[in-house]
């Protein structure tokens, strides 16, 4: 038991940044919750028609979960990052800011009943609840983080729709705000055997929108193979939220027309679907941006964001621990092996040594099941088996043995020491002894007598 809540301990502080940590963001893509993996997502989808002036100018936005038959969690850690934020010394007004002074709601939630600890809680690099941080890597402005935690039995899937947080936001411009998971970590503590190895939940994550203009346009989007969009496979990109910002509230479009912009070179593709299937043939980031118009009204929105392409690989994140659970003291060097494909040759890059927080991170593989060894000076050889998916930085924990290394035999090198002073005393004392002996030898000498009478003749006496 001890083991496990060190181990969990020690994961939620690797999730916040507290370690230095040089691998790679283990960030799951934003796209739309089509898939039947776990997402994490935001509602409501789109929100709209508040102005600075209206009577009430707070929104409020809730981040959900769905968790998949088969996982369990006892942990999670969101960032939310929204974007236009208001400053009061931008330039260009913004249009939303988070609600430090209200802070975090979370009652009621996924973890209700069990005594959750807060381990994050920060909102535009604030901290809101005592004893909580916030991460190293935590975004200054237009940026929420929460991560919490309980102790005892995990919660089990399949869950649908469980709250986990909400957020106020103060409506302070005119325009529109995207809400994007940033972060969407939830944790598999794994079972309590002696390799427990706990693993980031594979998830996808849904965004969500608020706007006032007379149009707000908005897409979101979901791979063809979960949870990434892959170079060289089809993603859906639905632009179906789009509506019409009234003072009677939200209308949906009428007659709306959309054009696309892929940000790959490719043809720009215009016409009244709001989705629209697309291919992007190589790895990359590629700001997708859609024009929406309003056939009633006349009027027009655009909207952009990034959608990461990442390649058809994947990588592994090899974290060591002692069988107490600590951290290793010790050299230890890792190897990676693909076993899907035996009669692959040891890469270049498939060997690695952790790093001070006993990680090493391997990147470029190919998917399948990997043989990883574990070998070192101080610590008893040992090995594993891990999976490796195409876009996605599995974890694979190892717990070794540190060896206790006797002293060396230094009973020579003490009867040597010993013989060489006793030696060096000896003749030292034959050298005094020579000294001394000469010195006599020069007294009793010839002119010894007038040396010792001062140099005078002696005198005698007459009768």
């Amino acid at each position: 038991m001890q083991k496990k809540l060190m181990t969990t301990s020690i994961a939620l502080l690797l999730f916040l940044g507290v370690f230095a940590y040089s691998g790679p963001k283990l960030v799951p893509e934003v796209h739309s919750v089509t898939s039947p993996i776990s997402s994490v997502y935001v509602t409501p989808v789109r929100s709209c028609c508040i102005l600075p002036s209206s009577p009430s100018t707070q929104v409020v936005v809730n981040v959900m979960m769905n968790l998949t038959a088969g996982q369990i969690i006892n942990g999670f850690d969101i960032r939310l990052n929204y974007s236009n934020y208001w400053t009061p010394t931008q330039s260009i007004p913004g249009v939303l800011q988070a609600n430090a002074g209200l802070g975090f709601n979370f009652a009621n939630n996924v973890f209700s009943g069990r005594d959750p600890i807060s381990s994050a809680a920060c909102i535009d690099d604030i901290v809101v609840i005592s004893n909580a941080i916030c991460g190293t890597d935590d975004a200054v402005i237009g940026q929420v983080h929460l991560a919490q935690t309980i102790i005892g039995t995990p919660l089990s899937g399949p869950l649908q729709n469980q709250f986990l947080f909400s957020v106020t936001f103060n409506v302070k411009g005119i325009g529109s705000s995207l809400f994007i998971v940033e972060r969407a970590h939830l944790l598999n503590p794994g079972d309590n055997g002696p390799d427990s190895s706990p693993q980031f939940v594979q998830d996808v994550t849904g965004a969500a929108i608020f706007g006032n203009t007379p149009v707000v346009a908005f897409f979101d989007y979901s791979p063809q193979n979960p949870p990434s969009v892959l170079a060289g496979d089809t993603a859906t990109i639905d632009a179906s939220a789009s509506f019409e910002s009234t003072p009677s509230g939200l209308v949906e479009l009428t007659q709306p027309r959309y054009s696309w912009n892929f940000g790959d070179g490719t043809p720009n593709v215009t016409g009244s679907n709001p989705v629209v299937q697309h291919r992007f043939l190589f790895r990359g980031n590629y700001t997708v941006q859609i024009a929406v118009s309003d056939g009633s009204t006349g009027q027009t929105d655009s909207f952009k964001r990034v959608i990461p392409v990442l390649p058809v690989l994947g990588g592994l994140e090899v974290i060591v621990r002692t069988v107490e659970g600590g951290t290793v003291g010790a050299v230890v060097v890792v190897q990676v092996h693909n076993f899907s494909l035996p009669n692959a040759s040891v890469c270049a890059n498939c060997t690695g040594t952790i790093n001070a927080g006993g990680t090493v991170v391997f990147r470029g593989l190919s998917p399948g099941l990997y043989n990883l060894t574990l070998t070192g000076p101080t610590v008893k050889p040992n090995s594993k088996q891990a999976m490796v998916y195409a876009g996605w930085t599995q974890q694979s924990w190892v717990y070794m043995t540190q060896l206790t290394i006797p002293p060396p035999d230094t009973t020579g090198l003490e009867i040597f020491a010993i013989v060489t002073v006793a030696g060096v005393a000896l003749v030292g004392t034959v050298m005094v002894l020579q000294k001394r002996k000469r010195k006599r030898m020069r007294g009793n000498g010839p002119g010894a007598s007038a040396k010792s009478s001062g140099g005078k003749k002696p005198r005698f006496s007459r009768r």
